[in-house]
């Protein structure tokens, strides 16, 4: 029941990059090639609650790659992250009672599409892969590159979690 409804809703001209879920079972954020960042109801008949579209002042587009969900319930509830084409990675907060997200904070310092990313189990360290041929360690809590595995001959664009 639930995957054919959200091929259903899915449908459009864009290609979808990434889906995660939210509050357990509750939504599912998805990303697309138009930059188009949408929260999807599972519990309301997978209809979508929120849709809104990432915009750059610098960028004719800003293709949405990656998103990751924070699943830590000490930290960060209704949070979610997304790499994209503008070379960061956009943390947001949703709001459960009125549908809304907004952004909350930014790490800085890839020079290319931000394509993965990933926190470990307690939410202290973020991981993100890049086409700037580089992986960055951060620190979670102040946005602050730790480490930069660089030197890669290519683009580095995804990781297991």
């Amino acid at each position: 029941m639930y995957a054919d409804n959200f091929l259903i809703i899915l449908e459009n001209d864009s290609v979808v990059l990434s889906c995660d879920f939210l509050q357990g079972d509750q939504f599912i954020i998805s990303t697309n090639l138009e930059g188009d960042v949408s929260v999807i109801s599972i519990n309301d008949n997978m209809n979508i609650v929120r849709h809104e579209t990432i915009t750059d002042t610098h960028l004719k587009t800003n293709t949405a790659f990656c998103s990751h969900t924070i699943k830590n319930p000490n930290k960060d509830t209704g949070v979610f992250l997304v790499g994209s084409e503008n070379k960061h990675i956009t943390k947001y907060n949703f709001d459960f009672r009125d549908y809304t997200f907004e952004r909350v904070g930014s790490f800085f310092g890839h020079s290319h599409s931000v394509r993965s990313v990933s926190t470990n189990k307690d939410t202290s360290r973020l991981l993100s892969t890049c086409e700037d041929h580089s992986l960055r360690i951060w620190n979670y809590d102040n946005y602050e590159a730790l480490t930069i595995l660089s030197g890669h001959k290519d683009n580095v664009v995804c990781f297991n979690r």
